[in-house]
């Protein structure tokens, strides 16, 4: 038998249609939507969460977060790095006046140290030491938003703070910030709670850090330093009884997030003078996903007594507990499968042998046909 080259096309044609039709249809809607799937980029680690509100998220904060270690002052169990690997994505610090101990350079021109209470109880060393460790870390997950809360207790010029970001990598290029310049060069108000951009717009423009400052903040010297308690409420923060207070005690509730102080404090027994420690022993409770004074379940109290859902949940130790912690509550309270739950545990291996491309499975048809064919020459 003599075919043409035309014929053999011909052929070589319907042969391959032919092994398309022994694919059932499900095969390619599933080819496609998994690459689909595998492509959509994440924002804090969740497609979900691209499209919500800066200010509908709900992010688990690390109070002190410098001030690592077993004494009265200390509040986490392990350091910066770890804790933004771990899933923190608001990290709180207070700095302080270290007088003798830092001088203006290169290294440290804010000259501040961050300490709780006194340098004397607990030196975490120098803002810009800190700043760098996060500066690293956001450079290596470009996806992540975060925000850094900074307590300014002794009014330090906001000259200073500015100076010690800049050195470290954070300007007003890539932090979020209203830009609303009046005409005269001074500010608007703070951003209403509807007025934030979502995660993915923030990703995008490469503004993936906000900065808030509680006292002492000026947007008319320093636009990108934002004052807490123009966009923030919070809770009573010293507190010694559960359940927590969820009443406002700083800040203006209208048209504002709401940062929950989520962390028990405790007094010795028998003191004349009250000092309040971290209780340690009740992280296990107020940090846990479950119970009547869990996380959740406190948010959602909050939320009812306050008619605002905590943006901000500040925390102990925030490692403790292991299981069903903070990591647990915060995907819950966003909706989000918690990374390393069944739904996230699928093998990518598995994905590529269940689901490879369509042409892969054709691959040996074709040769057929096209050895068909040329036997027919």
């Amino acid at each position: 038998m003599h075919l043409t080259a035309a014929s053999t096309l011909l052929f070589l044609s319907t042969a391959l249609q032919a092994s398309a039709s022994l694919l059932p249809a499900w095969y390619f809607d599933k080819a496609t939507s998994t690459t689909n799937l595998a492509a959509a980029p994440t924002c804090n680690g969740h497609a979900e969460l691209c499209s919500k509100s800066y200010a509908d998220v709900v992010y688990i904060g690390a109070h002190n977060s410098y001030a690592v270690g077993d004494g009265v002052s200390d509040n986490q169990a392990v350091n910066i790095t770890t804790t933004l690997k771990g899933g923190i994505r608001l990290i709180q610090g207070q700095a302080h006046e270290n007088y003798g101990v830092f001088r203006s350079n290169e290294s440290n021109p804010s000259e501040l140290s961050l300490c709780h209470t006194s340098c004397l109880l607990q030196d975490g060393g120098s803002l810009e030491d800190y700043l760098r460790s996060v500066r690293a870390w956001l450079n290596e997950n470009p996806r992540e938003v975060l925000t850094i809360l900074m307590t300014n207790p002794d009014r330090v010029d906001i000259r200073r703070w500015e100076a010690g970001f800049n050195s470290t990598g954070f300007n007003a290029s890539n932090t979020w910030w209203p830009d609303n310049k009046r005409a005269d060069g001074s500010y608007g108000p703070s951003p209403s709670r509807d007025q934030w951009p979502t995660l993915g717009e923030m990703i995008d423009q490469d503004k993936r850090v906000v900065i808030f400052l509680d006292y002492a903040s000026d947007r008319d010297q320093v636009s990108w330093i934002l004052a807490e308690f123009d966009s923030i409420y919070e809770n009573p923060f010293d507190q010694l009884d559960l359940p927590f207070n969820c009443s406002v005690d700083r800040g203006r509730t209208e048209g504002t997030l709401a940062l929950l102080n989520n962390n028990k404090n405790t007094q010795p027994l028998g003191s004349t003078v009250a000092i309040s420690t971290p209780d340690r022993n009740a992280t296990s409770t107020t940090n846990s996903a479950d119970g009547e004074n869990g996380i959740v379940s406190t948010v959602q109290r909050c939320a009812s007594e306050t008619r605002t859902r905590a943006t901000f949940v500040l925390v102990d130790y925030w490692d403790t507990p292991a299981k069903n912690g903070v990591a647990e509550a915060a995907a819950r309270l966003n909706n989000v499968s918690r990374p390393g739950s069944a739904k996230d545990m699928i093998p990518s291996s598995a994905s590529r042998s269940i689901f490879q491309h369509p042409s892969a499975l054709l691959v040996p048809h074709l040769a057929a046909a096209f050895a068909l064919g040329l036997a027919l020459l």
